[in-house]
């Protein structure tokens, strides 16, 4: 056999059970407990799923939603993610197996719900009909937009701690994409950050998935990216 690129590489200590009818899941977050988050694919489509140890539960859809993703979890269980809705998605929040759609920006196409601290707090991104992208912050189902780094027109909310900080980055003069870390809805610091990076990064939470799907109708004789 080969040596392994790496000093060490643990094996997995177990496989996630699946739900009925899957042909593809993902785990996305993992919370203190060892409770999971992510997406199966159904043949009815994408469903937003937790496992329990390796057990999945599906998550409830909002009315008249087509499919869902679960993009984070907190150490209470709570579930963040996003459901595709009348040909838009919504930020949505899971309670148990109960979603709740998130507030809207004026003016927003889409929106995406991507982490959720202990408090509840949710952070992610807008996507509004001038066609920029809008870090987002959710408090108390409430969306509010977090400031642009000075010469930038778009930016990204990814994680949010228990103190409440946001980590992200935006974009700034030049084209260029910075690091920042925002503190009750300001940047308060930024390092800089390849120009490639948005879309390396979205495609972890929306494009990758969207992605691998088309990959997949592209290719029906070749396997899923």
């Amino acid at each position: 056999h080969d040596t392994p690129p790496y000093p060490f590489m643990p094996s997995p200590t177990s496989a996630h059970s699946s739900l009925p009818g899957t042909n593809y899941s993902v785990g996305g977050a993992i919370n203190a407990s060892g409770q999971v988050a992510g997406v199966t694919l159904l043949n009815s489509g994408y469903v937003a799923t937790v496992w329990n140890g390796t057990t999945p539960t599906a998550l409830g859809l909002l009315p008249g939603a087509n499919y869902s993703v679960a993009s984070g979890i907190n150490n209470s269980g709570q579930v963040v993610g996003f459901t595709l809705l009348n040909g838009g998605f919504v930020a949505t929040e899971w309670n148990g197996t109960t979603p709740t759609a998130l507030g809207t920006l004026p003016g927003t196409a889409n929106a995406y719900g991507l982490d959720i601290n202990n408090s509840g707090e949710v952070v992610g991104y807008t996507l509004l009909l001038n066609g920029t992208y809008q870090a987002t912050v959710w408090d108390n189902a409430v969306a509010i937009a977090l400031e642009v780094l000075p010469g930038g027109s778009t930016n990204f909310a990814s994680a949010i701690n228990d103190a409440g900080q946001i980590a992200g980055y935006s974009q700034t003069y030049g084209g260029h994409y910075d690091a920042v870390l925002w503190s009750v809805a300001t940047p308060v610091s930024a390092t800089p950050l390849p120009a490639a990076l948005p879309l390396f990064a979205t495609g972890l939470g929306v494009l990758g998935l969207l992605g691998w799907r088309r990959k997949r109708k592209n290719a029906a004789a070749i396997a899923a990216a």
